[in-house]
């Protein structure tokens, strides 16, 4: 606790003093960068440099003009963190930022997940799946689902 440059104790203990730097060490290791040993060095880079920009803003912004600092300090550091780059492509860019499991392939057994265009590609294969199946589907589940709740009163409800 005597390394925080604060005074008031109430800060640290809110949490206001580890949510920026929390979400970018988020940001660096594993949303716009993939994740590997490079990125999460870099996440922590990052979450010291928030720290830092935080203490000062603090001392410009919240003790002087009362005005909050939000999320001012990772967004900063993101920014500037982000326009990292290395000659051996380690901190690779991801093309879509996304949530960690899509960009491991963690999802559906070591599968990548699709993007948003191979999505769109497979929609037109299939013949742009604005068929009525999608309607039927919904109709379906919600009809279980009132029968779980409301079992009396299903048969009286017009489901077309």
């Amino acid at each position: 606790m005597g390394l925080f440059p604060v005074n008031d104790y109430c800060e640290i203990f809110d949490g206001l003093w580890g949510y920026n730097p929390l979400l970018t060490a988020a940001a660096l290791s594993c949303v716009f960068f993939r994740c590997n040993a490079r990125s999460c060095l870099l996440a922590a880079v990052g979450a010291a440099a928030t720290f830092v920009v935080q203490f000062a803003l603090r001392a410009n912004m919240v003790l002087v003009s009362g005005i909050p600092v939000f999320t001012v300090p990772m967004v900063l550091t993101s920014l500037v963190l982000i326009l990292a780059s290395d000659e051996a492509g380690g901190l690779a860019r991801v093309a879509e930022p996304s949530y960690p499991e899509r960009q491991a392939g963690w999802l559906g057994g070591h599968r990548a997940v699709p993007t948003s265009e191979e999505k769109a590609e497979a929609e037109e294969e299939e013949g742009n799946g604005t068929n009525g199946s999608v309607k039927e589907e919904v109709s379906t589940l919600i009809r279980i689902s009132m029968t779980r709740v409301y079992p009396e009163s299903v048969n009286h409800v017009n489901w077309a």
